[in-house]
């Protein structure tokens, strides 16, 4: 379930949340750590690009996620933009 904190970030009970830091990425943020997810503004709402090897931001940089990890990431980014009412597109960079 997600509550918003403001009227661009949410946070899910599963302990994450998902917020708009720029006009082209959001911070997906688990605990200390953040993933920094890039969008481009489309005609009905976003596209969102996932690298195909996501990395954590500085200091958690050199931890690496696991391909079930950068998988769960994407589907709770996904749901957390259905929630927030923003259509979008995923695309695999």
């Amino acid at each position: 379930m997600f509550k918003w904190l403001n009227r661009r970030d949410v946070e899910s009970d599963e302990g994450f949340a998902f917020k708009c830091a720029h006009r082209f990425y959001y911070h997906y943020v688990e605990g200390d750590r953040v993933l920094k997810v890039f969008v481009e503004p489309i005609k009905n709402g976003l596209e969102v690009i996932f690298n195909s090897r996501p990395k954590w931001e500085a200091p958690h940089d050199g931890d690496r996620l696991s391909e079930c990890k950068a998988l769960e990431i994407e589907n709770r980014v996904s749901e957390a933009l259905k929630f927030m009412g923003i259509k979008h597109t995923i695309r695999k960079k």
